[in-house]
């Protein structure tokens, strides 16, 4: 200890280690045990920041399946709805037309079935129709195939998040069609059946696939010129 004496220029090497000492104290310098605690710190609040993010993921997936729920709830109670699409009628008087219609155009008669029809305000002339039961909604669309190139349509009436995933279902078959013609495809609900294997529309994800299998068939496909 006695080096600590030593002068260094007119002052000793213990003044001089006093002195670094204030200077440091004097303008808030960290010292070496300040750092080693913020480093501790920073650890933790990393530490703490990755169990948040993963918190939150397990919230985001709680709200998708959530939202999933609540959509095939709302479904359910429109399963009797049927849309008819390209149908004018008086206001007032939807229902008769829609029995007329049925009769003419589909050849079925649905007197007994539709238990309410009114005109949609939209600027395509469409018909909501509430049908008593599953059974009749089955056997207007059976018949629907006859309007093919007539320029009227009659859909399920899906809710909206439905009816946006299947929008986008439409333009990943007309692709794949462009591609392919003779791909056998077709679009249930908000799936796309495409020979056989299964996908739904994730608005993160894009087109995705039942399995890992049908994710890696689609995307080979896909890749096709």
């Amino acid at each position: 200890m006695a080096e600590i004496h030593k002068e260094v220029g007119r002052m000793s090497g213990k003044d001089l280690l006093e002195q670094i000492s204030s200077l440091i104290d004097g303008k808030l310098l960290a010292s070496k045990d300040d750092i080693e605690s913020i480093k501790t710190e920073l650890f933790e609040i990393k530490k703490e920041n990755l169990s948040l993010k993963g918190e939150v993921e397990s919230l985001r997936e709680e709200i998708k399946k959530r939202d999933i729920k609540l959509e095939a709830l709302e479904n359910f109670t429109r399963r009797n709805n049927l849309l008819f699409k390209g149908v004018k009628g008086d206001r007032g008087a939807e229902k008769e037309t829609i029995i007329k219609f049925c009769r003419e155009v589909l050849g079925t008669e649905v007197s007994d079935s539709v238990q309410e029809a009114y005109r949609v305000e939209t600027s395509f002339p469409m018909i909501k129709v509430v049908c008593a039961g599953q059974k009749q909604v089955l056997d207007i669309l059976r018949n629907s195939k006859r309007l093919k190139g007539t320029g009227f349509f009659i859909d399920r009436d899906y809710c909206w998040e439905t009816r946006v995933k299947r929008g986008k279902l439409f333009r990943c078959r007309r692709e794949f069609l462009q591609k392919n013609p003779g791909l056998k495809i077709r679009i249930v609900a908000d799936t796309l059946i495409m020979e056989g294997r299964r996908f739904k529309w994730d608005e993160k994800e894009g087109l995705k696939g039942a399995s890992e299998e049908d994710q890696e068939w689609m995307e080979k496909l896909s890749a096709e010129k």
